[in-house]
């Protein structure tokens, strides 16, 4: 049984180059088939060089606005779900059968009983 770990662990281990390499390869061919790509466009995006220049200009400019407003949205979520102090405390006291129930804590509390 000990042989078959190891010998998946040794496998699992020799095989770790395999996924980077891949990655390369695609890296690659995308980018010999980009500038392809772009050889053959240029001829046709020649003339409305400054529109595109202007788009990539506006696309940089929209994406760094909204990388930024993201961040600091993600800082505000994250300081919004700070825990409580340590010296606050709740105590919940419930006599009898209280079948069904919920009990909510915090600023309120309310519990919901037959009786």
């Amino acid at each position: 049984m000990t042989d078959v770990k190891y010998a998946q662990n040794n496998w699992m281990r020799h095989q770790t180059w395999l996924i980077p390499a891949i990655i390369a390869l695609i890296a690659f061919i995308g980018g010999v088939v980009s500038n392809l790509i772009a050889t053959d466009l240029d001829a046709i995006v020649k003339p409305y060089r400054t529109w595109v220049w202007a788009i990539f200009g506006i696309a940089l400019i929209t994406t760094v606005v909204v990388a930024i407003k993201d961040a600091r949205h993600g800082q505000k979520r994250n300081e919004a779900s700070v825990a409580a102090p340590l010296d606050k405390s709740v105590n919940v006291s419930v006599g009898r059968d209280v079948k069904g129930s919920t009990i909510v804590v915090g600023d309120k509390n309310v519990v919901n009983s037959t009786t």
